[in-house]
């Protein structure tokens, strides 16, 4: 038995949690509202909180309010370390047991390795003896499930994966950065290796409540197929809890009308639930926000290779991410997408040798699009900054 298979038998084992998650990247500042939300969250069925050693507080206001109200029992706690961070093998030690004082628990359900891009990152962590540490701490119960975060293109998640027998992966997924081409889904790839996929960014950071263009938000007014009216964050979460390969669906919330909500959505929520009427009103609404992005990219890959090693779809997807998650944010995306790298695949490799617009099936004007992607990310800072990133990186 090969690993999808041994993994798969395993999932259909398992009865699957909860579908909605508690992302605890951002609490609210109050103390008390804090705890009320958590309380609640547990309270109407929510398993699942997400933190991570770098979210500040994070760690520490989630164990001290499991421990005050002896809520430890009743939930899956997920943590992640960043591969900056980890610089010698002692550190695996080190930064795992902060983790467990903080949550105030001797035992992690999902441990992840916080946004690993790539092959590089993962292959010195093995030389670290990341491969014997885990199996210690599962054999121990220190740690149940082991997996990684990924925010980068289908090609390196597809070698990461193949790279280890992970029990879990943390994605970004949503209606808008779904592929258009089901053969390269990062969703349905992991999901046939038999690992479990969880969501986060299911509302692209509110950027798809909070910055829709005004023909998505009038397509998304209309009924659905049951004739009822809903808003374009129940859409956007109903979408994502329509496809059993979800294992859960993190959100950050910060308000009790927000939390209730989103119980309620999934509560109501069942894979297949859809119908195809919904489905079109879905593709029609992200039709309509991909029309005012800047680069019809579907990113199919048929332009990939690149000779240079330009990762094209990546940065042209970072560069429609501008109208979508702001400047900052796509800026964020592409440096650690391109430029956390063996080899940098940013836009300025590009030499104009045009084979990859000879491939496009979208007849993109590639070459001249790259141009506007260098000239939007990198600025005369951009090297610098990601060369001191690359150093990190490699202590």
């Amino acid at each position: 038995m090969d690993k999808s298979e041994h993994n798969n038998d395993c999932l259909d084992q398992e009865t699957k949690p909860f579908p909605l998650g508690f992302g605890c990247m951002r609490f609210p500042s109050s103390d008390r509202l804090t705890e009320e939300l958590i309380v609640h969250a547990v309270n109407e069925g929510v398993t699942h909180f997400d933190t991570a050693y770098v979210y500040g507080q994070s760690e520490s206001r989630l164990g001290k309010i499991l421990e005050r109200h002896n809520l430890r029992s009743q939930v899956k706690i997920a943590t992640k370390v960043q591969t900056f961070l980890l610089r010698k093998p002692e550190d695996l030690d080190r930064y795992f047991n902060a983790s467990l004082s903080r949550l105030r628990t001797d035992y992690i359900d999902y441990y992840q390795i916080h946004m690993l891009s790539g092959l590089k990152m993962w292959n010195r962590l093995v030389s670290y003896g990341i491969l014997e540490w885990i199996e210690t701490q599962k054999a121990t119960g220190r740690i149940r499930n082991f997996g990684f975060s990924y925010h980068g293109g289908y090609e390196e998640f597809t070698q990461i994966v193949d790279a280890y027998n992970w029990d879990f992966c943390l994605i970004q997924y949503n209606y808008l950065d779904k592929t258009a081409n089901e053969e390269h889904d990062i969703l349905r790839y992991a999901y046939t290796k038999g690992i479990k996929p969880f969501i986060m960014s299911p509302l692209k950071g509110g950027r798809l409540v909070d910055s829709l263009p005004k023909a998505a938000r009038e397509i998304f007014a209309r009924p659905d197929s049951t004739g009822t009216v809903r808003s374009s964050e129940e859409w956007a979460m109903r979408w994502l809890w329509n496809q059993p390969e979800i294992h859960c669906v993190y959100s950050g919330m910060n308000s009790m009308d927000q939390l209730k909500e989103n119980i309620r959505v999934a509560k109501e929520s069942s894979p297949g639930m859809l119908a195809e009427c919904d489905h079109k009103v879905i593709a029609t609404a992200r039709q309509a926000i991909t029309d005012v992005m800047k680069v019809s990219c579907t990113a199919c890959n048929y332009c990939l290779p690149c000779p240079e090693g330009v990762d094209i779809p990546t940065c042209l997807i970072s560069y429609n991410n501008i109208s979508v998650t702001g400047k900052a944010m796509a800026l964020v995306n592409y440096t650690s997408s391109t430029m956390l790298k063996k080899v940098p695949a940013n836009a300025s490799r590009c030499n104009q040798c045009g084979r990859c617009e000879a491939k496009c099936p979208q007849d993109i004007e590639i070459r001249k699009e790259l141009a506007c992607v260098e000239k939007s990310f990198e600025k005369f800072y951009f090297k610098p900054l990601a060369a001191i990133a690359r150093r990190v990186m490699k202590l």
